[in-house]
């Protein structure tokens, strides 16, 4: 049976890091100084972002006549849906 040529594999390993800071900066410029993540800045932003599509779903669903309200976590979407309260775990 004929030998199969030996794959060569790189040596160096990809600067993940920093092809994700590139991608943050494209979406939050305003987040990256000098090729760091300011992470207080992001949680800040991404915040505001998450308020702005509730705000937005909102006022869809209040032109279309459906009742819309936003939950804090997953239990509280639970006993909203189900209408029950669940003290402990579960």
């Amino acid at each position: 049976m004929p030998e199969s040529p030996i794959e060569r594999v790189s040596q160096t390993t990809p600067d993940l890091s920093s092809a994700q800071v590139e991608r943050l900066k494209q979406l939050f410029p305003e987040c990256v100084t000098e090729g760091r993540v300011d992470f207080d800045r992001l949680r800040a932003t991404l915040g505001d972002l998450e308020k702005m599509k509730i705000e937005c779903a909102r006022r869809h669903f209040g032109t279309v006549e459906v009742d819309y309200d936003a939950v804090s976590s997953a239990q509280e979407m639970r006993e909203r849906i189900l209408g029950v309260h669940s003290g402990g775990s579960g």
